[in-house]
């Protein structure tokens, strides 16, 4: 088994299909909450939960078929990529938020008549939000209530909620980096501007027809 003339260990096939049976589980866990186990409550592990421990499982079984070394692994690009991204993840939205907190008053009085006059423009801010969080969830959690506060309705955030993906404008996610280090290629990379990448093009066009659909057909039902 080769790959760009380079040969691949026996266990590679094995381990792909392990990974792989990894994911298939989680979606079956999505599919049918009721096989998520209890926790000493009586509730319902949470899905996100049940998601770190189903995959942290699978790389332990990974890790027994193909005998690799753990400390080998905590040397490799993309491990090292990976942890960097999750600090600065974690630190750009506790910061974030933060910040959004503690100034929600000034914020909201100086952007609330752009809001009013085209709602749309909260969109943008959104989109700006994601790209320095690189979290949906976080970005929903932190301009939600915003948006709110601003005057928005439901429908007009549930319209521009595909803006909140914009984790490629950045490329310094965890998924962007290892896409880079995993081409052998050399074909996806971060150009020498930095925001002259590979995700850049897709990654715009993908979340300007989402989110311009978005709105017109919650102005189109609503």
């Amino acid at each position: 088994m080769t790959t760009l003339d380079k040969v691949l260990p026996a266990h590679a096939k094995p381990a792909v299909i392990l990974f792989f049976s990894g994911i298939l589980v989680v979606v079956l866990l999505a599919l049918f909450p009721h096989w998520l186990p209890m926790d000493e409550k009586g509730k319902t592990v949470p899905m996100t939960t049940a998601v770190q421990f189903v995959m942290l499982a699978f790389g332990a079984f990974i890790l027994f078929l193909s005998n690799a070394k753990a400390a080998t692994i905590a040397r490799s690009e993309v491990f090292t990529a990976g942890m960097i991204a999750v600090v600065s993840i974690f630190g750009i939205a506790w910061m974030s938020d933060t910040f959004v907190k503690a100034n929600q008053g000034f914020l909201v009085d100086n952007i609330k008549v752009m809001v009013e006059y085209a709602p749309w423009t909260f969109a943008l801010a959104m989109f700006a939000v994601s790209a320095f969080v690189k979290s949906q969830a976080a970005t929903l959690t932190i301009m939600v209530p915003f948006g709110l506060a601003l005057g928005l309705t439901p429908h007009q955030l549930l319209a521009i909620m595909p803006s909140c993906y914009a984790y490629f404008f950045f490329a310094f996610y965890p998924s962007d980096l290892a896409a880079i280090n995993m081409d052998r290629s050399g074909t996806t990379r971060i150009g020498k501007y930095l925001l002259n990448h590979s995700f850049m093009m897709p990654g715009l066009i993908g979340v300007g027809v989402s989110t311009v659909a978005a709105y017109a057909l919650t102005h189109f039902y609503f």
